[in-house]
């Protein structure tokens, strides 16, 4: 798109009509610590559909720039992003290089994804990035309110463990015992 911008409405129409989940999503430059749009675009469709416009976009962009500008140095971002929109969503940044360092921005509808997240029995799946904020979990409030799940054992264990997939039984703060896995995303920093 960047190279060829009169491609621009040909790949909205394709990535929007295909993927009905995505909000947005932008090509930035970084200093490692700001964003600075260098192409950006919406779907209006979507942002029309629950009486949103460009600048709860924007806002959510500013708001969460030194999060995303990390992807500078190479690094994958995922943050949870809903308090902006009162509707599950996740940001994702990734390095982008083309012409110089760049940052790929999308913003994304959770609705087909949280259904992998479902209880079952006593059975709870949930996931959380590098700071132990929840990105998805089947109580959707917990993703809206942007919980933390840090001080839980169980994220503990995860961050502290050298391996990418642990078994820990552990108390939680009622002092109830509970058996927990996990397992890290290695290159998305999440688990």
């Amino acid at each position: 798109i960047e190279k060829f911008p009169g491609a621009e409405s040909a790949a909205t129409e394709t990535l929007f009509k295909k993927n009905k989940n995505v909000l947005f999503f932008g090509i930035f430059s970084s200093d490692g610590k700001t964003l600075t749009p260098r192409r950006t675009i919406y779907n209006s469709d979507l942002l029309d559909e629950h009486e949103l416009n460009h600048s709860i976009i924007n806002q959510a962009t500013a708001q969460y720039s030194k999060n995303f500008a990390q992807s500078s140095f190479g690094l994958i971002k995922i943050q949870n992003i809903s308090s902006t929109f009162h509707f599950p969503v996740i940001g994702i940044s990734f390095p982008f290089t083309n012409s110089g360092k760049g940052i790929l921005v999308c913003y994304l509808k959770l609705d087909k994804f949280l259904e992998t997240f479902q209880s079952t029995g006593a059975t709870q799946t949930f996931l959380v990035n590098s700071d132990g904020r929840v990105l998805a979990h089947p109580d959707i409030r917990l993703i809206e309110q942007n919980v933390r799940f840090s001080d839980l054992p169980i994220f503990k264990s995860m961050k502290e463990s050298k391996v990418n997939s642990g078994l820990t039984r552990y108390k939680d703060k009622s002092g109830e015992w509970f058996m927990g896995s996990f397992k890290k995303i290695p290159n998305a920093d999440v688990g």
